[in-house]
Parts: C-alpha cells; structure tokens; sequence
C-alpha cells in the first residue's frame, strides 16, 4: 500500500508540474486592437481631467474612465477565459480579486473607489 501510495504521489507532483495554475505574460495582455482602445481611453480620461477645474469632477471623470477601460478585462485578453489563469484563478475567488487582475492587466494601478 506505501509502494501504491508513493507512486501516486509522485504521478500527482508531476501531473501538477505540467498543468498547474501559472500566469504567463499572454494571461495578462490585451489583444493588440484592445489595448489601441485601452490607451485611447486613458487619454482621453487624462485630457478630460486635464480641462476639468474641479477635484470632484476630476474623480467623477476619473471614475467614468476607468469603468470603460475596466469592460476591457476579461473579454478582451489575449488568451480567452477557460484557458486564462488569471482570469480563472481571481474569478473563481482563489486568488486575489477582478480589482487586482484588472489593475494589472489595464495598467491602470491604483485607482480612488467611492
């Protein structure tokens, strides 16, 4: 039963070698047409933020922005969903959270929720 068990653990480390949950660049970057809306976005947001006087409208600008930019993920991943371990580990709740997969997908770091 130990020779059994150990072969079986040995199977199992390998198995998990091979097809374990890793996050490759491709699991974080948007497709090339995606991330052409992304910095579209963000410019736009900036320049937006740039015009407005206001702090209370520069966060509600702020706000609209990153929400548009935010749809992008995850539908818009180089690699789609089933096969997308990021998406997969932080969807499912294993792993962070959609705010932290976006902020590193997006590139939008830090952003001010209220």
């Amino acid at each position: 039963a130990a020779l059994m068990l150990g072969s079986l653990s040995r199977l199992m480390g390998r198995m998990l070698r091979t097809f374990a949950f890793t996050c490759g660049i491709a699991d974080m970057c948007l497709k090339p047409e995606a991330d052409a809306r992304r910095k579209q976005l963000l410019e736009a947001g900036n320049q937006s933020i740039i015009d407005t006087d206001a702090e209370p409208d520069r966060i509600v600008e702020l706000s609209k922005q990153s929400t548009e930019v935010n749809k992008l993920f995850p539908t818009e991943m180089m690699r789609p969903f089933p096969f997308n371990m990021l998406s997969l580990m932080t969807l499912a709740g294993s792993k962070g959270s959609k705010t932290n997969a976006t902020q590193m997908s997006i590139h939008l770091g830090q952003q001010s929720f209220g």
